[in-house]
């Protein structure tokens, strides 16, 4: 239990109890109150401002943190039995702030070890980012072609790459009951928590934390302590990966560039305060990895490059692990695959001799490799399987035993592993029933430490007909189950979704006055649809899919669903056409191929029709009724407004979107509907094309709606509706492993 104790009082942080020695009383205080009162106890003698505690108890949510601060304050001074206007503990300094006037101690015994459901009660109403399942992929270029389209691309084919962009699909586990293993709380705070790192001492935890939509600085936090975490680095740049010198005095850690997949392997002096470039790197931020050698002379590390192919004289992407020396910086390539291979989470043995390694393909099959420095002699250890959907972390102990989080079913939805020295079978931890990625191990106290992702999506819908921008999504029907990507068709009223509610992802049909929910498509268990699209005459229904049961080969292809018919087809031969939108008369569908460089394709709607190229450089694109406009998002997050009887003839009525929005906005006659990310909200306009009057319509907690295409526009109720994040968490855990 850890506690903070001033005068004759005691606080118990963990359960927000405050004692009273003296009289022998207790208080139970709220978790906002007492997440108020712990902040001004942190800042003794410093005068906090009601925007300061907002911004961090309240993530920047002043319709709620305004009344919140006032209402914690008289919470806390009612328990305390002050009077304000003569102040032992809290004072309020006029037109200023709040400060907190005695000195505190902070003490701390082996906290009470919590259930996995009971953590995850406490965390529900901290809400924080993601992608994560994913890092923003919104990025400038990779060389060349590799440019910021492509990785947007690449980011929504991960999930048969690394599995990584799809985050919405899970199988419901609210059933699953007991643990082998007790959870405990390591660190909760506001932000995305991400790759704990252990010191060799086991007394300090480095780890990266981002809020809202600011870049991820690497903090330390000491272990069994209640004060709250330091910043040590503080950039322009996104700093993530932490890990220590085996001697506990440096830790080197991953810079990247915002708007840039470069990026830089930096070393930083914890007594100096100093840091120094290695050397530099290329990767995608949610696939980066790090290890030290216990030796301590090498850093190992992957990486991805383009490389010329020696046949075809093509460039192509290639994956890489490599090792650097601290002491010369000379970088040395251990293990190299092409782009449909991936190598990744590179752990040292104890020796330093040997590295393993997790090694994927576009198959999604997964396997666990050890490489001899010396001779780049390969060797399985768990042998390639299609039992993982993806494997997102690994750690290694002293005595060689593997630690891993991976999917067996769901990309979001992975546990814990550990396979032993010398077996190929691995052995799952019961720990958490909720998707858990980047172990650590802390082998002084034999620990395991991961991070807790809760992502749980669903419908909901922002009313229109109020003159006052809205702060919070009201739910639809929902199938208590992942729901999301919606589009409205306005011929049937009615709205149609991807769901996994029947434990494989299939259309769904919102309709009526009741909302009553229909499953349109049965497809087996192995399907993937994505970017459903509502024909305007409602009867067809193009999507993005892998579906076996049409076409044997398991590749992204355009389909249509046609529900009068109630069957599936495939259109055009070409595989790797994503995004599919219908021109204002059913006539044909727009969607862009994955290349280097993005183009719109239009695939005639008919027996024998013509597929081609458009020579547009846009990914995603939405018609107007009147079929005179075409609006098409480009790889800069711009929306442009396209002549239909001549593409030469357009111009922007949009930027500085997020490239990873590109399908959050929809057009209504003359007005357009868009996402923006502030800071520490998801801002949702209204634009009027004809007098370009802008209007904010909507003001909800940073990263609620989810990325890629998932708004659409109710005409019929003046509606949008959105596919968004119910509870969207990271957090650090751990638990004994004795």
């Amino acid at each position: 239990m850890a506690q903070i104790n001033f005068d004759n009082w005691y606080l118990d942080t963990e359960r927000g109890l405050l004692f009273n020695a003296t009289l022998q009383s207790k208080v139970k205080l709220p978790r906002k109150t007492l997440l108020v009162l712990i902040y001004l106890i942190d800042n003794t003698g410093k005068t906090v401002s009601k925007r300061e505690l907002i911004e961090n108890v309240w993530k920047g949510n002043d319709y709620v943190g305004d009344q919140g601060v006032s209402n914690a304050l008289w919470r806390i001074r009612k328990a305390l039995g002050e009077d304000s206007t003569s102040p032992r503990y809290l004072e309020t300094i006029p037109k200023v702030g709040y400060k907190w006037k005695i000195f505190a101690q902070y003490t701390s015994t082996e906290p009470s070890p919590l259930k996995a459901d009971e953590t995850a009660a406490s965390l529900t109403d901290q809400v924080a980012d993601k992608t994560q399942q994913f890092q923003q992929y919104n990025k400038n270029s990779f060389k060349r072609h590799f440019n910021r389209t492509t990785i947007a691309i690449i980011s929504l084919l991960m999930f048969l790459i690394i599995g990584t962009t799809i985050s919405i699909y899970r199988k419901d586990i609210s059933k699953l009951t007991g643990s082998a293993h007790l959870i405990h709380s390591a660190s909760s705070n506001y932000g995305v928590e991400r790759y704990p790192a252990i010191s060799p001492d086991g007394s300090k935890m480095l780890f990266s934390w981002r809020r809202g939509a600011r870049k991820s600085s690497i903090y330390i936090k000491e272990l069994g302590n209640i004060k709250a975490p330091v910043q040590i680095t503080d950039d322009s740049h996104d700093d993530f990966k932490p890990v220590w010198s085996p001697d506990g005095k440096y830790f080197a850690f991953i810079r990247q560039d915002k708007v840039d997949v470069s990026c830089s392997l930096m070393v930083h002096d914890l007594a100096t305060s100093e840091e120094y470039k290695l050397t530099s790197c290329m990767l995608i931020a949610d696939i980066a990895s790090l290890s030290w050698s216990p030796d301590g002379k090498y850093l190992a590390y992957n990486s991805i490059n383009l490389k010329s192919d020696s046949k075809t004289k093509k460039e192509v992407t290639v994956s890489s692990i490599s090792i650097i020396s601290l002491d010369t910086r000379e970088t040395q390539v251990v293990v190299e695959n092409p782009g449909d291979v991936m190598d990744l989470y590179p752990g040292w043995s104890p020796d330093s001799k040997k590295l393993y390694f997790v090694r994927q393909n576009a198959q999604v099959s997964q396997g666990i490799y050890a490489v001899a420095i010396t001779n780049k002699k390969l060797k399985p250890v768990m042998q390639k399987t299609d039992k993982f959907k993806r494997i997102f972390g690994m750690s290694i102990s002293p005595d060689e035993v593997i630690y891993f989080t991976a999917a067996e079913e769901s990309p979001t939805n992975a546990k814990l592993f550990k396979l032993l020295p010398g077996e190929s079978t691995p052995v799952k931890l019961e720990a958490s029933n909720q998707h858990v990625i980047d172990p650590a191990l802390d082998a002084r106290n034999n620990r395991l430490y991961f991070v807790k992702r809760v992502e749980e999506s669903h419908l909901g819908y922002i009313d229109l007909n109020t003159s006052v921008p809205a702060t919070k999504v009201l739910p639809l029907v929902q199938t208590f189950n992942s729901d999301l990507q919606p589009t409205y068709c306005e011929k049937t009223d009615s709205i149609v979704f991807t769901s996994n509610s029947s434990g494989s992802t299939n259309l769904w049909m919102m309709s009526g006055e009741n909302n009553s929910l229909t499953q349109l498509t049965h497809y087996g268990e192995n399907s993937a649809i994505f970017w459903p699209n509502c024909s305007a005459n409602g009867r067809y229904i193009a999507f993005t899919g892998a579906i076996p049961q049409v076409e044997k080969i398991m590749d992204l292809k355009l389909y249509v669903y046609d529900q009068e018919l109630n069957t599936t087809f495939a259109l055009a031969n070409n595989k790797g056409i994503y995004a599919p939108s219908w021109n204002f008369n059913n006539s044909a569908i727009l969607s862009v191929d994955h290349g280097p460089v993005p183009h719109l394709w239009l695939n005639e709607f008919k027996a024998q029709g013509h597929y081609k190229n458009l020579e547009l450089a846009f990914i995603y694109t939405r018609a107007e009724p009147t079929g005179q406009w075409l609006y098409g998002f480009n790889d800069k997050g711009e929306i442009w407004q396209i002549s239909a009887n001549d593409y030469q003839q357009r111009k922007i009525i949009e930027a500085e979107l997020n490239i990873m929005d590109w399908g959050n906005w929809v057009i209504d006659e003359n007005t357009l509907f868009f996402l923006k990310r502030a800071l520490d909200h998801d801002e949702i306009y209204s634009l009027d094309i004809t007098t370009n009057e802008r209007k904010l319509i909507a003001k909800l907690p940073y990263q609620t709606v989810h990325n890629q295409a998932n708004l659409a526009y109710n005409s019929k109720e003046n509606q949008l509706v959105l596919g968004y994040y119910l509870k969207h968490i990271s957090s650090i855990q751990y638990i004994e492993l004795n």
